[in-house]
């Protein structure tokens, strides 16, 4: 019976660790999340990194794609870049339209024909944008909010992201003529921007000889690969596949109910995160072996200070966003221009975890510091031209709470959440 005894006691024992250790677990894990972060939370965002490199494989050939992003990306011929494209076999029904012509998956589906119950929100921008349909929150708060007005109320809201991760103006105006022209239909489109139009150019383009309105990072996406980059390019190809395999192996057996293997994935793929940025930024750091060719620099422009190249950025934005409004009266679309929140311009009390995240000094502080005063003049331009824009940089002055999740620029869900209160608020009072 002894033997009874003793294998209860470190039966007990054992499960008393394993429990302090799933406690523990959760705990951490919902304080680095600032909220209580379930179970689902967890597969949810190991299904995102699974699903964002599902689709790479060894065999890429880098000249022709080149993955200077975060995401697998391939070369467009309309757009500069777009989401790398799925494989023939792995089409089905369940795939959207917008993914098979280069966009985020879970952006929405196409919609082709217009309907009275039917109102179809068309979404430009970035990232911040992207993310905002992906994400799901923002669309659900900007849906209700809608909906609480009369002309709204009863409809059938749809959303169609015409967003990449890296956009800057010309190719969102291009993006939505190329939607168009294959016959989407829109009855409201906004635009989320500003952020990569006036600082990703001076951090990527301009260092590198680039015209700043060409895409981010034009010549490691257009030109050749030198050994060197192209032992860049295999090392970030290598960590990607690295974090792609710990998702899956985290989602095995017993791991899949765990918040102790939770944790331990969230640690490891932090880490393999940095490594991928910090290889990234090496791979930025090259100096173009054609850095004379004009179809990877592009046209020089006018002017040669910053000064007057923030100048000719903010303009081209401007612009940018004057097309799409009338593009959306010829069409019979409304449109709204919505100067997106930088976390490093405005009053916004940082939080510890904000304040951990944000370092001042860095590039988007720089640049937004250098450029936001420009582009809040013309939104107050656009305003006072008819043109239906409004500037968020304020929207998350009240909300002490963290918002943003990394150190550039983007909101979490409850971010994009407040965010569409304030751009539903807009369009409302617009329409």
């Amino acid at each position: 019976m002894q033997w009874i005894r003793t294998w209860a006691h470190w039966s007990v024992l054992f499960c008393l660790v394993i429990l302090c250790a799933e406690v523990g677990s959760f705990l951490m894990m919902s304080v680095i999340k600032d909220q209580w972060y379930s179970l689902a939370d967890i597969e949810t965002a190991r299904s995102r990194r699974a699903q964002d490199f599902s689709q790479m494989s060894a065999g890429d050939d880098t000249d022709a794609m080149v993955q200077v992003m975060d995401f697998p990306v391939a070369l467009h011929p309309y757009l500069g870049f777009s989401y790398e494209l799925p494989a023939a076999e792995d089409i089905t029904s369940d795939v959207k339209e917008t993914t098979l012509y280069g966009l985020v998956p879970g952006g929405g589906a196409m919609v082709r024909e217009a309907n009275s119950d039917t109102l179809v929100i068309g979404v430009l921008g970035g990232s911040v944008a992207a993310n905002f349909v992906v994400h799901g929150a923002g669309p659900q708060v900007l849906i209700a909010a809608l909906r609480r007005d009369p002309r709204f109320a009863g409809k059938d809201i749809r959303f169609t992201s015409m967003a990449l991760y890296g956009f800057k103006e010309p190719q969102q105006i291009i993006a939505l003529n190329y939607f168009l022209s294959l016959g989407a239909h829109v009855d409201l489109v906004i635009d989320i921007s500003g952020f990569n139009e006036a600082t990703l150019p001076f951090n990527e383009n301009i260092p590198n000889g680039l015209n700043p309105l060409y895409p981010r990072s034009w010549h490691l996406l257009a030109g050749k690969l030198t050994p060197s980059r192209l032992a860049l390019v295999g090392k970030i190809a290598y960590l990607r596949e690295r974090r792609d395999r710990v998702a899956h192996l985290s989602r095995r057996g017993p791991c899949d109910w765990s918040y102790s293997c939770g944790l331990l994935w969230y640690g490891i793929d932090h880490i393999l995160s940095r490594g991928i940025f910090t290889a990234n930024q090496k791979l930025l750091a090259f100096d173009s072996l054609a850095a004379k060719d004009p179809m990877l620099l592009g046209p020089p422009l006018a002017g040669s200070g910053s000064g007057e190249l923030l100048a000719e950025v903010v303009a081209n934005w401007k612009r940018a966003q004057i097309l799409m409004h009338d593009l959306g009266r010829g069409h019979g679309f409304k449109a709204f221009t919505f100067l997106q929140p930088s976390p490093f311009y405005g009053n916004k009390p940082f939080s510890p975890e904000e304040q951990m995240l944000l370092t001042k000094g860095t590039w988007p502080d720089t640049y937004t510091q250098q450029s936001y005063p420009s582009l809040q003049n013309a939104v107050r331009e656009l305003q006072e031209e008819g043109y239906a824009a409004a500037d968020l940089t304020g929207v998350f002055d009240d909300h002490p709470e963290q918002i943003y999740v990394d150190s550039c620029c983007h909101p979490k869900a409850h971010g994009e959440e407040i965010m569409a209160e304030a751009m539903a608020k807009e369009i409302i009072r617009r329409w």
